[in-house]
Order: structure tokens, then C-alpha cells, then sequence
């Protein structure tokens, strides 16, 4: 049997003009753009949890999901 999957929930974001040009100046060696992306968000839900700032799925979202 083989191991669940590592990446089970996707999602598609648009970010303005020029977010890949700086992305791709700061990656790491062996790193690509999901990876950042990846560890991005991670980080941040860190710390947004660390300060209690995580809101329940009923409440409405500051961002909007166009």
C-alpha cells in the first residue's frame, strides 16, 4: 500500500504584475516557486495562530477569492 499523498488540496491564486519577478530573486538553491509558496504561507498561519488571529470557517474572510 502506498504512502498518502503529500500534497492533497489544491488551489489556484493570482498575485499582481511583478510577484514572480521578486519571488524568483529570493529563491534558494533547489527551491522553486511552490516551495516558496508553500513555506510562505506556512509561516504565516504560524504566526497568525501564535497570536490567536485564526478565525473560525463560518466568519467572512478579509481577502477575496476572485
Amino acid at each position: 500500500m502506498g504512502r498518502p499523498p503529500l500534497w492533497a488540496e489544491d488551489m489556484r491564486a493570482r498575485f499582481p504584475n511583478g510577484t514572480f519577478s521578486r519571488i524568483a530573486k529570493v529563491l534558494r538553491e533547489r527551491e522553486d516557486r511552490t516551495d516558496f509558496v508553500r513555506e510562505a504561507i506556512e509561516n504565516e498561519l504560524l504566526r497568525r495562530e501564535a497570536l490567536g488571529n485564526a478565525t473560525s470557517p463560518e466568519e467572512p474572510s478579509d481577502i477575496s477569492s476572485d
